[in-house]
């Protein structure tokens, strides 16, 4: 019975020791060396350490996101994933980082950002969808831009209840 305790210790100092030998320290490691990445957000690209030409209030605004947004090294599915995740959020911050994808030079990308908008509900992306849609030439793509402006504008529920007293289903 003692060989096996002993034998049960020294097996788990063992694997402690092989463990720690295996983690590096926090220090010694060096980033692989890759070219900067370029932002295609805006549909020209430009490297990501050079400051594009945006309004101040623009820039002022873009000061507060997070960190992680549409390089080329993104994927298509890492970027519907993040609108997915900042529609469900509904945080003002998140505004602009997903009409930011509206310029994205990938159907499927723009489609998933109007859907976002739509879920993300925020009235402050009525003016945003329809200038876009004044900018796109594909018609199918003004009518999505232009059918989710007008569906925000939609009044809510309870702006219903307290504006109209005429319809007897509505209570107050």
């Amino acid at each position: 019975m003692r060989l096996l305790v002993w034998l049960g210790v020294g097996v788990l100092v063992a694997v402690l020791l092989a463990l720690s030998l295996m983690r590096r320290p926090a220090g010694s490691e060096t980033p692989p060396q890759s070219p900067s990445p370029v932002s295609v957000g805006s549909g020209v690209p430009t490297v990501a350490n050079s400051t594009p030409p945006l309004a101040a209030a623009a820039q002022a605004a873009m000061t507060n996101l997070p960190a992680a947004t549409n390089t080329i090294t993104e994927t298509k599915e890492q970027i519907l994933a993040r609108l997915d995740d900042y529609s469900a959020e509904s945080h003002p911050r998140f505004l602009p980082l997903i009409v930011r994808e509206l310029d994205h030079p990938d159907a499927e990308v723009r489609h998933a950002a109007v859907e976002a908008l739509i879920q993300y509900g925020n009235r402050d992306a009525i003016p945003i969808l329809r200038q876009r849609a004044e900018l796109v030439s594909d018609p199918k793509e003004k009518a999505e831009l232009l059918a989710a402006a007008d569906y925000i504008a939609l009044p809510s529920l309870t702006e219903l209840k307290a504006a109209n007293t005429n319809f007897p289903n509505f209570q107050k």
